[in-house]
């Protein structure tokens, strides 16, 4: 996987998109598309990543859009550009669309081709296109929604007024709406050494004895036990009956934790939760989480975004130990905003 290095961003709006779809190294949901093909249809191309959680909240409003305008003279691309090596393995990437219900065409560019050419540099960024090819709208990052929404109407409506007829989506989640605050929280937190810091220090592509002393900063990763440091991830290097004794530990400031795992259906496992020592309460447990008994757990049978903590906005000290050699992982995400007193 190439490294993807900052570029100067430059925006796209009034200018014509270039002709790069012609780059990617597959088709999901379609056949292959050209934009010239395309010519009388407004077009949203949409960079993602299937494990990017930022890409996540996003894609239910381009899944409705496409539902709501397909047969409106809309077209919507997805472009797929691994932010992991998870990512560039096409089957992946396919499971990660049927989860998300992602049934519109999506171009796999493995190789960042066509991220080069409209010279990218972040998940997700859309770009919205008239019908002769330029681009009316090129927004990074969340949020947005209604004025993306307003913008693809007013292009149908040269085609189909009662496009005007369709109210504009609602905030799917809370923080969706405009008058959410984003608060302080930890930032994406990277545990392989290509971009990752670990306080203990990596030795690379080897097995190393990590030792936690109990001394920890805030966003910041430890680790206890043997591990492998690879570029883009860490993994557990020993099997074991006794989970507990090898783990990671996170001191994190949010209300929302994620995590990019690897796994298979063949080789499934667990990785067992604690917060702040205990058993994540009901009140704190993402969805992906499993409550047997006293224990908490992920179940891993996939390569994706694991949902770990929704709970109440604050720091906290999260655990995660699993007895495989399987367990390895990417990266953290998190979240937390508020929203004012009704």
């Amino acid at each position: 996987m190439p490294v993807i290095r900052p570029i100067m961003r430059q925006s796209w709006e009034g200018r014509r998109a270039p002709e790069v779809l012609g780059q990617a190294e597959g088709w999901l949901n379609s056949p292959p598309l050209e934009l010239a093909w395309l010519r009388g249809r407004a077009v949203l191309l949409d960079f993602f990543d299937y494990t990017c959680a930022n890409c996540l909240r996003t894609l239910p409003y381009l899944v409705e859009w496409w539902r709501r305008y397909q047969d409106r003279s809309l077209t919507i691309i997805g472009l797929h550009a691994p932010e992991f090596d998870l990512g560039a393995v096409p089957d992946n990437v396919r499971r990660g669309l049927e989860r998300q219900g992602i049934t519109y065409p999506v171009a796999l560019d493995s190789h960042f081709r066509i991220w080069r050419a409209f010279r990218n540099n972040v998940w997700p960024r859309h770009f919205l296109l008239d019908r002769e090819g330029g681009v009316v709208e090129d927004h990074s990052g969340e949020g947005g929604y209604r004025q993306t929404e307003a913008a693809i109407q007013g292009l149908l409506r040269q085609l189909d007024p009662e496009v005007a007829n369709i109210p504009l989506m609602e905030p799917v989640r809370p923080q969706d709406r405009p008058e959410a605050r984003i608060l302080p929280q930890t930032p994406e937190l990277y545990l392989g050494y290509q971009r990752g810091e670990l306080p203990q220090g990596y030795r690379r592509n080897a097995v190393t004895d990590y030792q936690d002393t109990g001394a920890h900063l805030l966003n910041a990763a430890y680790l206890q036990g043997p591990w492998v440091a690879g570029p883009q991830s860490i993994r557990h290097a020993r099997s074991t009956d006794t989970p507990e004794q090898d783990y990671l530990i996170l001191e994190y400031l949010a209300q929302e934790v994620n995590l990019v795992l690897a796994g298979s259906p063949e080789r499934a496992y667990r990785v067992y939760l604690r917060l702040d020592g205990v058993s994540v309460p009901e009140r704190f447990a993402g969805q992906d989480v499993t409550r047997e008994g006293e224990a908490t757990y992920v179940k891993v049978d996939e390569p994706r975004m694991y949902r770990l903590i929704w709970g109440e906005y604050g720091a906290h000290a999260l655990t995660l130990a699993s007895g495989s050699d399987q367990f390895t992982a990417y990266a953290f995400t998190f979240g937390a905003w508020s929203l004012p007193a009704a």
